[in-house]
């Protein structure tokens, strides 16, 4: 089946996938972890201002410490693609990332700042590098006209943050 074209007077031509459902299948793992990843950063300082008394200056720090590891963590990821199928890492990042969820649950009533700061740090790492990875996964339709991937994964960060706000 052929895709169809249409033309409208406000944005150039947009282009319907012919197997709209396929693509949006390969596209919806990249928003879902754009969902947790703007998830557990816009958590952090609820979080860890109820668990362990962190003031905003000591959240941001940390904030900006994670944003700092992800050049080490890119560079790790480059490396291990030269050797490693993609398909390869992806299912091992995606074991890092239930690694993470589970090591930033809460167990048995006690809660450590070490807890969630390994847990954190890895799942931030983690939905990073795999975000990156599957962003090679959408379809090149998906960039052109009004609703492209960009602002699809914009709004699933948006949507992230408006699901923290309300817990």
């Amino acid at each position: 089946m052929k895709p169809q074209t249409l033309k409208f007077s406000i944005c150039s031509t947009v282009t319907i996938p012919s197997r709209p459902r396929q693509q949006f299948n390969r596209a919806f793992p990249c928003l879902l972890l754009k969902l947790i990843l703007e998830a557990v950063l816009i958590a952090a300082s609820p979080l860890t201002n109820f668990y362990f008394g962190w003031k905003p200056e000591i959240v941001g720090a940390y904030l900006a410490a994670l944003g700092l590891l992800m050049l080490p963590a890119n560079l790790v990821v480059a490396a291990l693609a030269r050797v490693y199928d993609d398909r390869e890492i992806i299912i091992g990042l995606l074991g890092v990332v239930v690694l993470g969820c589970l090591m930033i649950l809460r167990y048995n009533g006690h809660y450590s700042a070490w807890q969630y700061l390994g847990g954190s740090v890895v799942l931030f790492i983690s939905l990073n590098a795999l975000e990156g990875l599957l962003s090679k996964t959408i379809p090149k339709s998906w960039s052109k006209g009004v609703f492209y991937v960009g602002l699809l994964a914009t709004e699933a960060g948006t949507l992230g943050r408006s699901v923290e706000t309300f817990s």
